[in-house]
């Protein structure tokens, strides 16, 4: 935290007494507040004082409290600026970012007002009481990146309590309430009803997520869990709930008897719970009546529409809908056997309802996950996966996942700027809870730059879908490419921690080692990621210019023989030679494959040279610029 007199310069010229007065006053001020709040005085700097917190909530506290108590002082008036970062203690000094942004925030207050950035923003944002108007992304003086900026309203001063000081904060509150949908429980001998109870679980999931004033963790979270037999209390604690959904199916003929409870993770008690003994055919009444029970007992505010938005059908026909749910099971897997059946069973469902928008938005999603992680040809994967998601939005615009797919693809073969811009826009506010909605969105946010909101879209994602590696994993390329590298580090650890096996965890982790130029532990992440991922070769080109920085050049060619051979037979992206290339410094070789790049849309361009490891940076020569320049963003 970071508060300085507003205009003490021109103070001290007209009235020498006052502004010491007004100095004597500041410090007399911040410092039993500071201590009280759990802070630590820094260092005074002419009229200004540094001050270091143990959480944001805290700090945002004292620094209400700081401006109530000097909020009928004439003479004059403080600035405050907060952010959360990094502090060095070096040689008696303090330095880091936490300094930086603060001391680079406060002038942007109004006298008397309070600036904070978007992480401090981001911890506080569910505290009773305390509103932030949004100011707008700033570019501050001496500082790399840009930083989101709000304005705490303080019109709540003038009510202030009597006591000398307010109560001291306590965990801040959750602003709505919350739920994790457990998996279903299979009780029937037969296996094949395994994704019947999972589809089921998903749907319930997916109607709950449309209401705007309910936070629903999402399945990959929930589907941690899934045969484990763990205590209430510690699944709460570990998806950050309050409730939680378990259920069961049992498949007797033609019947299922679907048994729910909603337990308070507090205390274990049941709030609700009931049995359906149904015909198969109700099984939409039954996800409708499930869904409808949870908010009433949670007392939710539904808002306009959002009723009819829970209990829409998006099918009618029963075998269209359990195909779909065959289709989900296997687009799940994240691999190519996989992927052929789930694009059987989507095709399959669409036979059945040809009018399944679901059903479209499935095949879509499963071009996507095959241009990036199985080398399809993007120019065959991503119009194709256009074409089904447009399909499916003609069929319900109101698909809001669906329109995140739009919008990523937009941006990321297509180049269409504004219209991803509009996708994601629709998509977060027609779906607030959806993770894959806001991860794509900050991956957008990333490649234009715009970091701070591409790190708060991330968290966001983070916060709704909280154990899976997917997640948290992509969480690090809004960190990396903002150039946080020592967060991105701690995030991946503790993602490595939950999914150890993971591939895109290492391969993140030893781009941010790299970034930091720890070439030895990148190398041994880098290592395991190719391991891990059986040779993708985007991981195997990361790896090769990691040994060429190293001074291994004999490793690095021969895996660039290896991407080589492969080429013959089966998509390499041309990114992968061109980063090669530039790696080894052949200028020519790496024009020729950035101009392959471009023209074919591979999907790793942007990624490649908007990365922010230096030996991928684009070379200054004008014909590199020229061809990059097709692109259309504006900060190439």
């Amino acid at each position: 935290m970071f508060s300085d007199i507003a205009g003490f310069t021109a103070i001290m010229a007209r009235d020498e007494q006052k502004a010491l007065e007004a100095l004597q006053k500041t410090r007399d001020t911040l410092k039993p507040l500071i201590e009280y709040y759990n802070g630590e005085w820094l260092k005074e700097m002419g009229d200004g004082a540094l001050s270091c917190f143990e959480s944001a909530v805290e700090a945002v506290n004292c620094a209400l409290e700081v401006q109530r108590a000097l909020k009928d002082e004439a003479d004059f008036k403080l600035r405050i600026g907060i952010h959360l970062g990094d502090v060095v203690f070096t040689g008696g000094d303090v330095f880091g970012d936490g300094v930086n942004v603060a001391s680079r925030i406060y002038p942007l207050a109004e006298p008397g007002g309070i600036c904070i950035s978007e992480e401090v923003h981001h911890n506080i944002r569910n505290q009773p009481g305390i509103e932030a108007k949004f100011l707008g992304e700033k570019q501050l003086k001496n500082i790399d990146h840009s930083v989101m900026v709000y304005a705490l309203d303080l019109g709540s001063l003038a009510e202030a309590a009597l006591s000398p000081y307010p109560v001291k904060p306590s965990a801040p509150s959750k602003a709505r309430p919350s739920i994790a949908v457990m998996p279903f429980v299979n009780m029937s001998q037969d296996p094949e009803q395994e994704y019947f109870c999972d589809g089921l679980t998903e749907e319930i999931i997916n109607v709950l997520t449309q209401v705007d004033d309910l936070r629903v963790v999402a399945r990959t979270s929930s589907f941690v869990f899934k045969g484990r037999n763990e205590d209430i209390r510690e699944i709460g604690r570990r998806l950050n709930v309050e409730t939680l959904l378990e259920g069961s199916i049992r498949k007797s003929g033609t019947r299922r008897r679907i048994t729910a409870q909603l337990i308070k993770v507090e205390d274990g008690c049941h709030l609700w719970s009931e049995r359906f003994d149904r015909e198969l055919e109700d099984v939409f009444a039954v996800q409708d009546e499930i869904a409808l029970a949870i908010v009433r007992e949670l007392k939710v505010r539904l808002l306009k529409g959002e009723k009819a938005r829970l209990t829409r059908r998006r099918t009618d026909n029963l075998e269209a809908y359990n195909l779909y749910l065959k289709g989900l099971y296997y687009l799940r897997t994240l691999n190519a056997a996989g992927y052929v059946k789930a694009v059987e069973f989507f095709s399959q469902a669409l036979e059945k309802d040809q009018n399944y928008a679901l059903a479209y938005d499935g095949l879509g999603r499963v071009n996507i996950s095959r241009s990036y992680w199985l080398n399809a040809v993007p120019a065959e994967a991503f119009p194709e996966a256009r074409e089904f998601t447009k399909k499916a939005l003609e069929l319900d615009s109101g698909l809001g996942e669906a329109h995140a797919s739009l919008g990523f693809i937009s941006a990321i073969y297509y180049w269409n700027w504004k219209l991803a811009e509009r996708e994601f826009n629709l998509a977060v506010s027609l779906n607030p809870n959806s993770p894959h909605s806001h991860i794509y969105y900050s991956f957008y946010l990333t490649v234009l730059g715009r970091h701070e909101e591409a790190v708060r879209e991330a968290r966001r994602a983070q916060e709704l879908d909280p154990l899976s590696g997917f997640i948290n994993t992509h969480l690090s390329t809004a960190l990396i490419y903002a150039r946080r590298y020592d967060e991105a580090i701690e995030e991946l650890r503790m993602s490595l921690a939950m999914s150890p096996g993971y591939f895109l965890t290492h391969l993140h982790l030893g781009m941010a080692y790299r970034a930091k130029e720890l070439l030895q532990e990148a190398e041994a992440e880098l290592e395991r990621a190719l391991e891990l991922s059986g040779g993708n070769a985007w991981v195997t080109v990361n790896l090769a210019t990691m040994y060429c920085q190293a001074g291994k050049a004999e490793l690095a060619d021969k895996l660039f023989r290896e991407l080589k051979k492969r080429s013959k037979s089966e998509y390499v992206p041309p990114m992968c030679f061109y980063l090669y290339h530039l790696a080894r410094g052949d200028l020519e070789q790496a024009l020729t494959w950035l101009e392959r790049a471009i023209r074919e849309r591979d999907n790793f361009v942007l990624w490649g040279i908007l990365s922010p490891e230096k030996s991928f940076q684009l070379p200054e020569d004008p014909r590199f610029r020229a061809l990059v320049a097709e692109i259309g963003l504006e900060r190439l």
